[in-house]
């Protein structure tokens, strides 16, 4: 094959403009001049900017102007990672004043993720280095820890080669001579491949509003757009999309527009998923910033040692955002709430939020806010010791099942490789992004390319614990003073050792009205924490705050703006913990051990059926340790164990559990009165304080400890589940999975991200009527499969085939003449399932229910506005026909269901009246059958039989799915 000569393209966006910075600007990151805790230096470190054109459809012509963003920290910290020596905390301030703007022209630029060649290899070239992993549950999944370099490996994902970084693949060399020749090599192998390709296809995008051949009914465009939903939603590989594409054209034309190559697939997405993607780099040794990949570093004097992180610009994502339709009416959610204004209910009841409201701010409908989270990511299972951050940003003014959504989600930066992040260089980029946006805002334009002026700032963070002390520059949880809320410093515990040496562990004794902890106060130890430093003390900290943190410049308050994470804290800390000290064998002779009975609780625990809404069943207790998810020790502890451990646990014990229950329940709820708030931080204070006694000092570490503030949380943030990490840990697992192999992860991943986040908008952009634009938002928005007998409204389906046994119908026509008058003529019809508002109902008769894993048959509903429980029956459909009706007719119709009434009994809450659980009730099926309208059933809930005794568990709430 003649092979056709390429021109190499010009990369202009390595810019290298040594500029001292001024002394404004070397104060800028502290700006309470007075406490300042660093000097400044007047090194500069630049970052490259790889950049790529923002918009959908522009024509090649057009230009682009390239902004360099500054970086630098004023307070290095010193890593916790073995793998770098500990940085000073002073004098470690870097920053470049502001180039002027370049303009590079269109066909020089090179798009990730999918361009034809490697000419763009200038753009970026750091080595990535690693990270640290985290304790979030989203750790498992990642690339295979091979790389892959051509499409026909299947390693690679099919998004992931020719990007125009060249990096190393992870290993230990950090030789700048192989990175060029890595970099040549791979240009080579690019141009050889491009040159391969199909060349005449590359300007397909020019065709993208033609039928892929003559008279079909979908466009070039059209029929890409479907397949690239496919690949994303389904994480296919290179090998399968490039086959699914071959049997595209097979039945397609030989004339046909059809891309049936991965090459031109990517050349066509790149002009639609273009990005500004900018780079700042550091030094591996020691974190202090650099200029370029190629600098020696001015603080250990080594060069070679190069990482980075990638900055994804703020304004570009938001302009995504408000380009979708309804987002800026989503965005008035917080004004058209439906409920007791006295009540804490979202985040805008919290007292934080309000403030922003009373000064106007976020009294704006076009201001938004958001809540800040990092963790870390472990995204190979190889030897390759690599993990990601995601600095991510949720828009707290969206409905809380559209915040918690991937493509509603801000992506602001990505740290990458071996070393943890330092907090105050990768939280650089983006504060100076927020210090633009909360003074002057962005203009953004509407779908009907009307401008609104939006201001924006972040109000609270959420993490676990780890990154919470590390973006806060503050002492470990297993170190003194560590208690981010307050001066409780706790003691060191000595443990008993074989070997003889002594060993210590931290604990925190519970302390009556211990002293909080206030904004001003976090930076006056920071300030003297420095001082400290700069003496000579190398690991000084002063009430366990380390230095000073960017955060205290981000947020309205450091102390107050920070919640407490329930999945890492109260489930996987506080819960895991009880499940090991009850059943593990080695406390079988203490006095709270449940381990005698396990066989018993490990019986009670296998025959539960939750509902149909449970995405994760519990599994055996007896490899609780090894196997449980954070899901499963929050359905144990807030549902299952006060039923399950009744009679069996020792008396004073189970009481001491019931307030860890009701406390933490009544803080989860949906809507949560402020006597409730104070009456469940009474019992949690109350169950710490009783901790060391009933079990034992040595375990009563962090994660018992910051029980006591739950409810000081609650009011200023809202409810537990706001904050709560469960939805992140989610997303932390999706951008694990937009990569494949081990080349090029930081960048495959914003690339990736940058596409995702822009599919709804270009789906939208769909005739309404189109059946790719069905297609596509079937595939992207999966829902469970069910056959529909009839849709009896918006979001209330008759599920399954209608039952016309005579017998069933006749014994139905009764009890509806029972209950209402005027029904018993027309016609009835039976059916056993029904999905309403997402939830899908059972019913007694339906036989799968008696052999299934869930069980959907029990209800909470109204009765003449009374709450009830029950269990349906069967499902009725009436319809006041006579015997003239025609199949179509229109008589009037409505829809049943038969309930068997329970009644609720006196149980143990109500002879100890501190506690607290509206959530759970005993028990006894009545007599009483009665016909209630499908509109007053309220939700399905949890059946939990224990022995003869029966309880019923309403869900605490209904955003979160459990």
């Amino acid at each position: 094959m003649k092979k056709v000569k390429r021109k190499r393209r010009k990369v202009a966006n390595e810019i290298h403009h040594p500029t001292r910075a001024s002394e404004s600007e070397e104060s800028d990151l502290h700006n309470s001049s007075s406490e300042s805790c660093t000097d400044q230096s007047d090194e500069n470190s630049e970052c490259n900017v790889y950049l790529t054109h923002p918009a959908i459809k522009k024509k090649r012509s057009e230009s682009l102007t390239a902004t360099v963003v500054d970086i630098g920290s004023d307070e290095l910290e010193a890593s916790d990672s073995s793998q770098h020596q500990e940085a000073d905390d002073d004098n470690e301030s870097v920053e470049i004043a502001a180039q002027p703007d370049e303009v590079l022209q269109e066909p020089d630029l090179v798009d990730p993720p999918f361009e034809s060649n490697n000419e763009g290899a200038t753009h970026a070239e750091g080595e990535e280095q690693g990270g640290s992993d985290s304790d979030g549950e989203s750790g498992e999944s990642g690339g295979s820890g091979e790389s892959g370099e051509s499409d026909e490996s299947g390693e690679d994902m099919w998004m992931s080669e020719s990007d125009p970084e060249t990096e190393a693949d992870n290993s230990d060399s950090n030789d700048e001579s192989d990175r060029q020749s890595n970099s040549s090599d791979s240009d080579e192998e690019e141009a050889t491949s491009s040159e391969d390709e199909h060349d005449d296809e590359g300007d397909g995008i020019f065709q993208e509003n033609q039928p892929i051949y003559d008279n079909a009914p979908i466009s070039l465009h059209e029929s890409l757009l479907a397949i690239f939903n496919l690949a994303i939603a389904e994480h296919l590989s290179g090998v399968l999309l490039s086959k699914i594409l071959e049997l595209v054209a097979l039945h397609c034309p030989a004339n046909s527009l059809c891309k049936r190559t991965l090459h031109t697939l990517k050349v066509y997405f790149a002009k639609l998923g273009r990005a500004v993607l900018v780079y700042h780099y550091f030094c591996s040794n020691c974190v202090f910033p650099l200029k370029t990949k190629l600098s020696v570093c001015k603080k250990c004097k080594k060069s070679g040692n190069v990482s980075f992180f990638i900055e994804m610009p703020l304004l570009q994502q938001l302009q995504t955002l408000f380009l979708r339709s309804r987002f800026l009416e989503d965005l008035q959610y917080r004004f058209n709430r439906i409920g007791d204004p006295s009540h804490i209910r979202d985040i805008y009841d919290g007292r934080i939020y309000k403030e922003q409201v009373n000064n106007g701010f976020l009294n704006n409908p076009h201001n938004i806010s958001f809540m800040w989270w990092s963790d870390g990511l472990q995204i190979f299972k190889s030897s390759i010791n690599a993990s990601i951050w995601p600095l991510c940003l949720v828009v707290n003014e969206l409905p809380y099942k559209k915040r918690i959504l991937p493509r509603n989600i801000i992506l602001a930066g990505l740290w990458f490789g071996k070393a943890q992040p330092n907090p105050n260089i990768f939280l650089k980029p983006l504060k100076e992004s927020l210090d633009k946006l909360s003074s002057d805002g962005y203009n953004l334009k509407l779908p009907d390319r009307s401008v609104v002026n939006v201001k924006g700032k972040i109000l609270c963070g959420t993490c676990d614990l780890p990154a919470k002390a590390k973006f806060m520059r503050m002492k470990q949880f297993n170190g003194a003073s560590s208690c981010a809320k307050c001066l409780c410093a706790g003691m060191r515990y000595a443990l008993d050792s074989k070997s003889g040496k002594k060993t210590t562990i931290q604990v925190f004794p519970y302390v009556p009205n211990a002293t909080e902890r206030t904004h001003a106060q976090v930076q006056d130890c920071a300030a003297r924490a420095v001082e400290l430093r700069q003496a000579g003390d190398k690991d000084a900290a002063v009430h366990g705050v380390k230095g000073p943190s960017l955060l205290s410049f981000m947020l309205p308050d450091i102390v107050r703006s920070m919640g407490i994470d329930i999945m890492h804290g109260a489930f996987l800390g506080v819960a895991k913990w009880l499940v090991f000290l009850l059943f593990d064998a080695k406390f079988a002779k203490c006095p709270w051990s449940l381990n005698a009975s396990l066989d018993v609780i490990d019986c009670r625990i296998k025959n539960m059926k939750p509902p149909t809404y449970v995405e994760r069943p519990i599994r055996s207790i007896k490899k609780a340790s090894a196997i449980w998810k954070a899901k499963e020790y929050k359905l144990f502890l807030l549902y299952y164990s006060v039923p399950v451990f009744l009679g069996i646990m020792n008396n004073e014990y189970f009481y001491h559990h019931c307030k860890l229950v009701s406390g933490l329940s009544l803080l989860c709820q949906d809507s949560i009165s402020l006597d409730q708030v104070n009456v469940a931080s009474d019992l949690l204070q109350s169950y710490v304080a009783d901790f060391a006694r009933l079990y034992h000092l040595r375990y009563l570490g962090m994660v018992f400890h910051q029980l006591v503030h739950l409810g000081s949380v609650v009011k200023d943030l809202g409810p537990l589940w706001v904050y709560s990490c469960f939805f992140l840990e989610s997303f932390n697992s999706v951008v694990g999975k937009l990569f494949h192999g081990t080349r090029h992860v930081a960048l495959q991943i914003c690339s990736s991200f940058n596409l995702v986040m822009k599919m709804p908008e270009l789906i939208e952009m769909l005739p309404e009527n189109s059946l790719v634009r069905k297609f596509c938002n079937s595939v992207t928005y999966k829902r469970e499969k069910f056959k529909v007998a009839d849709i009896i409204r918006n979001n209330v389906y008759a599920v399954g085939k209608y039952c016309d046994k005579p017998q069933v119908v006749q014994s139905s026509k009764l009890l509806l003449r029972d209950n209402y008058e005027g029904m018993m003529n027309g016609t009835v019809r039976v059916f056993y399932r029904l999905k309403k508002d997402g939830i899908l109902y059972f019913s007694q008769e339906y036989a799968r229910s008696l052999n299934g894993r869930k069980e959907a048959s029990y209800i909470s509903y109204l009765n003449n506005n009374v709450p009830s429980i029950g269990r349906v029956i069967r499902y009725l459909k009436h319809q006041s026909c006579t015997p003239e009706c025609e199949n179509n007719c229109e008589c009037a119709v409505s829809y049943f269901a038969v309930v068997r009434n329970y009644s609720r009994q006196m149980w143990y809450p109500h002879d100890h009246p501190d506690i607290r659980l509206p959530h759970l009730s005993k028990i006894v099926c009545t007599n009483r059958v009665e016909v209630i309208p499908i509109d007053c059933i309220t939700n399905s809930v949890f059946h939990i039989k224990i022995n003869n005794d029966e309880y019923a568990a309403k869900p605490l709430n209904t955003v979160e799915v459990e």
